[in-house]
């Protein structure tokens, strides 16, 4: 009998490892951003219709972590950024009720 490893064509290219964190653990922190993803937002009570999915790591440690968030304003940021333009680091920072990148 085959091992499904084996058999397997690997992990697929769509496909984000890492541990889920919450985006407020990086407030004021920088991190490396390596891919990110669009889909349907699964919440009612959101400003976008979208969750941007971001795989991440930090300058300190080479562990992947995902992070999501509805936040329009790293949305808008980031979606219009070209395949050569990742990995990028960014310092996430929290004003007037407002994440953003910078």
């Amino acid at each position: 009998m085959n091992n499904f490893s084996d058999v397997s064509p690997g992990l697929p290219a769509s496909a984000m490892i890492g541990k889920r964190i919450s985006i407020k653990e990086f407030y004021g922190q920088e991190i490396i951003v390596h891919r990110i993803r669009f889909s349907p937002t699964k919440y009612d009570r959101t400003s976008s219709e979208e969750c941007l999915t971001l795989q991440c790591t930090t300058p300190t440690s080479d562990d992947f972590f995902i992070i999501f968030t509805g936040s329009v304003a790293i949305q808008e940021q980031v979606r219009n950024l070209k395949p050569d333009q990742y990995p990028f680091k960014a310092k996430v920072n929290y004003e007037n009720k407002s994440l953003y990148l910078s």
